[in-house]
C-alpha cells in the first residue's frame, strides 16, 4: 500500500473544483451562522429567539443529513475511481444521510450490548444496585452518613468496576470505529444498508485490506489531521483577535473553508484506503 500516494491524492482533493468545495463550505456555514447569531437574537426578543432556535433545530438536523449523505458520495465517487469532487443532491445526499444514521445506530447498538455485558460482569452494575438498595432502606438517611452505610468492599468492587468498564469501553469504541468507517465505505459501494451491516463482509475488507496496513493509516490520518489543525487553529485564533469583526471572519473562514477541507480529504482517504484492496 502506497501510503504517501493515498495522502497526497487526498490532500489535493478538495482543490480538484474550487466551486464544488466552496458550495459544500456554504451548507456547513448556514449551520454556523444560524447558531452564531441565535444568543444575539434571544437579548433582543425571547420570542423571535426561541422561533430561530426552533427553525436551527430543524435545519441543523436536515443539512446535517445532508453533509453525512454528501460525505458519502464522496466516498462512493473515490471508490468509482472519480478524481472530481460530487456535486451536492439535496434529496439523494438526504437519503444517503438517513443511511448513514441507520448504519451507524445498528453497530453503536452491538457496541453498547457489549459494554453492558462488560459492565455486569466486571461487577459494576451489582454494585452498583447493592448501593441503591442501600439507600432504598434508609430514605432519611444524610448523605453525609452514606460512607458509613456502604461497606469498603461493595465501594472498591464498584470502583474496579467501573474502571474495568471503562476500558472496556474504550476498546470496544476504538475497535467499532475502525468497523463503521469500513461498513460506510460498503454502504457507498453497494448502497445497501443490509451489506453495510454485513459484519461478516465488513471484517472480510478489512482483512483483505489488511490490519496492519489499515493501523499505519489511521495513525498517518491521525497525524497528519493533528499537525494541519493545529496550524489552521493558531491562524485563527490570530484573526479571531482582530478588533469588531475577527470572531466573525474566523468563524466564516472555519466554516467555508477549513471544516469542508478537513472532511473532503478524511473521505478521500477512506475511499482509498478501501480501494486499496482490490489493488
Amino acid at each position: 500500500m502506497d501510503f504517501s500516494e493515498i495522502f497526497k491524492d487526498s490532500l489535493n482533493y478538495p482543490f480538484n473544483n474550487y466551486r464544488k468545495f466552496l458550495a459544500f463550505g456554504l451548507l456547513l456555514i448556514i449551520i454556523d451562522l444560524i447558531w452564531y447569531f441565535v444568543a444575539d437574537v434571544f437579548d433582543i426578543s425571547f420570542e423571535l429567539g426561541a422561533l430561530l432556535f426552533l427553525s436551527g433545530l430543524l435545519i441543523t438536523f436536515l443539512l446535517g443529513f445532508v453533509i453525512d449523505g454528501y460525505l458519502l458520495s464522496v466516498l462512493r465517487s473515490t471508490i468509482d475511481y472519480d478524481e472530481d469532487i460530487p456535486k451536492i443532491s439535496f434529496f439523494k445526499n438526504l437519503v444517503d444521510g438517513l443511511k448513514v444514521l441507520i448504519v451507524n445506530i445498528v453497530y453503536y447498538v452491538f457496541a453498547l450490548f457489549f459494554v453492558i455485558i462488560a459492565a455486569f460482569l466486571s461487577g459494576f452494575i451489582g454494585s452498583l444496585m447493592k448501593i441503591f438498595e442501600i439507600i432504598g432502606a434508609n430514605p432519611d438517611m444524610n448523605p453525609d452518613s452514606l460512607g458509613s452505610l456502604v461497606p469498603y468492599d461493595l465501594v472498591y468492587g464498584l470502583g474496579l468496576g467501573f474502571w474495568i468498564t471503562l476500558l472496556v469501553f474504550l476498546i470496544i469504541m476504538i475497535i467499532f470505529s475502525f468497523v463503521i468507517v469500513i461498513a460506510r465505505a460498503r454502504l457507498a459501494e453497494t448502497n445497501e444498508i443490509e451489506e453495510a451491516i454485513n459484519i461478516h463482509h465488513v471484517l472480510s475488507d478489512i482483512k483483505e485490506i489488511g490490519i496492519i496496513n489499515y493501523i499505519i493509516w489511521a495513525i498517518l490520518l491521525i497525524l497528519i489531521s493533528f499537525v494541519i489543525i493545529a496550524i489552521l487553529a493558531f491562524a485563527l485564533a490570530s484573526i479571531s483577535f482582530i478588533p469588531q469583526f475577527g470572531q466573525i471572519i474566523a468563524l466564516i473562514i472555519q466554516s467555508l473553508l477549513i471544516v469542508p477541507f478537513l472532511n473532503l480529504f478524511l473521505n478521500r482517504a477512506i475511499g482509498l484506503l478501501y480501494i486499496s484492496k482490490d489493488n
